[in-house]
């Protein structure tokens, strides 16, 4: 639990209180599940540590945790999902692509290319998914077959922020209504000697 939570969000107080916060309502979730089931599914050890692994991944580095929103199945990850992700995997990046064994870390990394913060902290991105498949193996089980079932119920708790509106502007028509509107204004409100100066263009 201590390195996964060093490898993600380290001691930040506002991550901490997100993720005792986080895990506090999947225990809630989990509760009430079992109760209108009538079932009393306990979560083993080793589900628990991977649960907390993917909470410290979804608030340490959300951009990754959608990946594994959108495909849990890291194993089977594609050229087709890094093409989706408008990532670049095929390109060399810098020297660390050479020492990528899978594609899931190729295309980890192309995610963090595109932020410095990510690119600090790909290491250790790389290090947690590499424990969790640890973990799994230790317990004779698939991680590809764990991480779904894992991340959907997770899902609940990942809020995307929604796409502004894209207002298309028509810098013709914005540029003629200043020069109707505002120029007249400002005119008026020139004062000597500069309501003399003349307006050049180029």
């Amino acid at each position: 639990m201590v390195l996964f939570t060093s490898l993600s969000i380290g001691t930040n107080p506002r991550s901490i209180k997100r993720l005792v916060n986080t895990l506090s309502f999947i225990n809630l979730l989990i509760k009430s599940k079992n109760k209108i089931s009538g079932k009393k599914d306990e979560l083993q050890s080793y589900e628990k540590q991977l649960i907390f692994a993917i909470i410290c991944l979804q608030t340490g580095f959300p951009a990754i945790y959608d990946l594994l929103a959108d495909n849990a199945d890291i194993e089977n990850w594609s050229d087709e999902f890094a093409q989706k992700h408008e990532l670049e995997i095929n390109k060399k990046l810098s020297l660390h692509s050479s020492i990528l064994n899978s594609k899931w870390e190729h295309i980890i990394y192309s995610v963090c290319e595109k932020s410095p913060y990510l690119s600090r902290h790909f290491f250790n991105i790389i290090n947690i998914i590499k424990q969790m498949q640890a973990i799994a193996d230790d317990n004779n089980e698939n991680l590809h077959d764990i991480l779904p079932k894992t991340v959907d119920l997770l899902s609940v708790t990942n809020i995307k922020a929604i796409s502004k509106p894209i207002i298309d502007i028509n810098i013709i028509r914005v540029l003629f209504a200043l020069n109707q509107k505002l120029l007249p204004v400002l005119q008026s409100k020139i004062c000597e000697p500069l309501k003399f100066v003349k307006e050049k263009g180029e």
